[in-house]
C-alpha cells in the first residue's frame, strides 16, 4: 500500500479523499554482479570439500581474495590463519549465510500503474507475498508445502541463514533442488514451486491480464507430490482454498475498483472507506483497493494477525537471546512509530505484550480489542521480560488507546505475586 511516511502531509489531512491502490510488484532481491561471482565461488568450494579435492586450498584463496576486494569484515590476513586455521571456516560460514539471507530479501521490483493489472509474473509473484503469510490460525502457502513434502524447515519463522539439518537437504535433493545448505535455499525452492502451485491454481483467470506471458507455465517445473496435492481436491485444503477463494478473487479486483473509484471520486460520488495496511503482512482485508483509505481503525488494534506475527517475532527474539547468552532475556527497549503501526496493524505492542506475558482479548463479531489476559508463568515458561518502550509523537498522538492498553498491561504484571527473578 501506499505508505508516505512518519509525519508527511498525507498523514494530516482533514477532509480529502485519498484513493488507495495496489502495492508494486515484489520478487526476492537475489545476487548480482561480485555477489554473484561469490556465491559461485563458495559453491564450487564446499563441493571440492564433500569430494576431498586437491582444488580445496586453490579455492579457498580465490574466496578470500574475493572477500578483501569487497572489503567484507572479518577476512583474516595469513598470519591470522597460521596462528589460527579455523578462522577461514568461520569467515565463510558469516559470509555464506549474509549472502543467503540477502538474496531471499523481499524488494519491490517495479511500479504499479493505477487501474492496471501487473503483468502476468508479476501478479503470481504478489499473490505469492499474499499468500506467504500464515492467516486466522491457517498456516501460510509455503509452510503448507513444507509440511505436505515432510520437510522439518519453517519458511515463515526461521531465519534464511541457519543450516538446514541432513533429513530437509536428503529430502530438497530427492525432490531436485542442488546445494541445499541453508533455510534460504529450501525457501527459494520451495518458492520457485509455489508460483508454479499457483499458476496451476488460478489457471486459465491469470490469463487476460495486461502484461502478456511473461513468466511462461511454471506449473511445468512442478514436483509430483505437488501435482498431487493440486488434483486431490484442493478446493478442500484450508491453505489452497484461501488463496483461490479469497486472496485471488480480492487482488484481481483491484485494478477495475480503482478505476471505478478514480471516475466516482473525479464527478463528486461517493467513494466507500477501506483500511490501509501491507496486504503481504498478513492484512489481506485491504483488499480490493480503490478506496478511500483511513489509516486504522483504532479499536481494532492489535489485531489477531499482528498478535501472531508480534508473538512469533518475541519467540524468536528470546531464542536467538538465549542461544547467543546462555540466559533468558530480562530487559529490552522497543522503539514504536506511527506509520510502521498504521502498517503492520501494531504488531510492535503485540510483540510487547507477548514479552511481558500479556494476551490480548478480542470482541468476536467486530474483532475489536476489549481486554488483556495475564499468561500464567507455569504456561509462559520463562521470565517476563521488562520492556521500556520509546513511542514517537505521531504515535502518541495517533494511538492513545494503544498507550492506555500498555499501561493496563504493564500495571496488570506489576501487580502480580511472583518471584523477582521471573517478575
Amino acid at each position: 500500500m501506499n505508505d508516505p511516511g512518519e509525519g508527511s502531509q498525507a498523514k494530516r489531512r482533514g477532509h480529502a479523499v485519498v484513493l488507495d491502490h495496489l502495492t508494486p510488484p515484489l520478487g526476492r532481491a537475489g545476487l548480482h554482479g561480485p555477489l554473484q561471482r561469490l556465491e559461485g565461488q563458495l559453491d564450487e568450494l564446499v563441493d571440492a570439500r564433500q569430494l576431498g579435492s586437491d582444488r580445496c586450498q586453490i579455492l579457498e584463496r580465490a574466496v578470500l581474495v574475493t572477500l578483501q576486494e569487497l572489503n567484507w569484515p572479518g577476512v583474516p590476513s595469513k598470519d591470522d590463519l597460521k596462528a589460527d586455521p579455523n578462522l577461514i571456516n568461520e569467515c565463510l560460514d558469516s559470509a555464506e549465510t549474509y549472502l543467503c539471507e540477502l538474496k531471499e530479501a523481499q524488494i519491490r521490483t517495479g511500479l504499479h500503474r493505477f487501474g492496471q493489472r501487473p503483468s502476468k509474473q508479476s501478479e503470481l509473484e504478489l499473490l505469492l507475498a499474499l499468500a506467504r503469510p500464515p492467516a486466522q490460525g491457517r498456516p501460510g502457502l509455503t509452510q503448507s508445502m513444507a509440511r505436505h513434502v515432510g520437510l522439518v524447515l519453517d519458511p515463515w519463522a526461521q531465519e534464511d541463514g541457519e543450516p538446514l539439518n541432513e533429513n530437509d537437504q536428503r529430502l530438497l535433493e530427492q525432490l531436485g533442488c542442488d546445494r541445499c545448505r541453508r533455510v534460504g535455499d529450501g525457501v527459494a525452492w520451495l518458492e520457485d514451486q509455489a508460483l508454479g502451485l499457483l499458476s496451476a491454481l488460478i489457471g486459465e483467470d491469470n490469463g487476460g491480464n495486461n502484461g502478456g506471458n511473461n513468466g511462461g507455465d511454471e506449473s511445468a517445473n512442478l514436483v509430483k507430490p505437488f501435482r498431487d496435492w493440486l488434483q486431490s481436491r484442493a478446493e478442500d485444503d484450508e491453505t489452497l482454498a484461501g488463496v483461490t477463494q479469497d486472496l485471488w478473487p480480492r487482488l484481481i479486483q483491484c485494478a477495475p475498483s480503482e478505476k471505478t473509484a478514480f471516475c466516482q471520486g473525479v464527478t463528486g460520488g461517493r467513494i466507500p472507506a477501506g483500511p490501509s495496511g501491507a496486504p503481504s503482512r498478513g492484512r489481506p482485508d485491504v483488499l480490493p483497493t480503490g478506496r478511500n483509505f483511513y489509516s486504522v481503525d483504532l479499536r481494532g488494534l492489535p489485531t489477531e494477525a499482528a498478535w501472531d506475527l508480534g508473538r512469533r517475532s518475541a519467540e524468536q527474539l528470546l531464542e536467538l537471546h538465549l542461544q547467543a547468552e546462555g540466559e533468558c532475556l530480562k530487559h529490552l527497549a522497543l522503539s514504536v512509530w506511527g506509520t510502521a503501526t498504521m502498517r503492520n496493524g501494531g504488531e510492535d505492542i503485540a510483540q510487547l505484550l507477548a514479552l511481558i506475558g500479556v494476551r490480548p482479548v478480542w470482541d468476536g463479531p467486530t474483532r475489536r480489542l476489549v481486554d488483556l489476559e495475564v499468561i500464567p508463568l507455569r504456561l509462559l515458561g520463562r521470565p517476563r521480560v521488562d520492556v521500556v518502550l520509546r513511542i514517537s509523537g505521531l504515535f502518541r498522538d495517533a494511538f492513545p488507546q494503544l498507550v492506555m492498553w500498555v499501561d493496563q498491561a504493564i500495571a496488570m504484571v506489576a501487580g502480580l505475586d511472583e518471584p523477582s527473578d521471573q517478575n
